[in-house]
């Protein structure tokens, strides 16, 4: 499993890669930026979640616009997974959010 901290500079290009190649991936989110990307994390699986069903507001779509700006890589390594059809988890460990992404079989 390959282990990533958000802030690093070359977080995308390392998380895309691994997901490319089917590795598990962990993203540690320092507390400062664990609400944001919880949210996001959130209105993303919300958003695919109501699509999927037809069932999508002008209010679901402003969000996710928003949160994508907001977070472009995190919408680039969510998109990744999802195309590979990886499972998404999160969790928080003391102050820090944990963002999993493992390849379902």
């Amino acid at each position: 499993m390959l282990e990533l901290d958000f802030s690093s500079p070359d977080f995308f290009t390392v998380a895309s890669e691994a997901i490319e190649r089917g590795e598990a991936v962990l993203i540690r989110v320092k507390a400062d930026g664990a609400p944001a990307v919880s949210a996001a994390v959130s209105v993303y699986k919300q958003y695919f979640s109501d699509k999927a069903r037809g069932a999508r507001s002008i209010f679901q779509l402003l969000r996710f616009g928003w949160y994508g700006i907001r977070t472009p890589a995190l919408w680039g390594v969510l998109n990744k997974a999802d195309l590979i059809g990886a499972r998404v988890t999160t969790h928080m460990d003391g102050s820090e959010l944990i963002l999993q992404i493992v390849e379902d079989e």
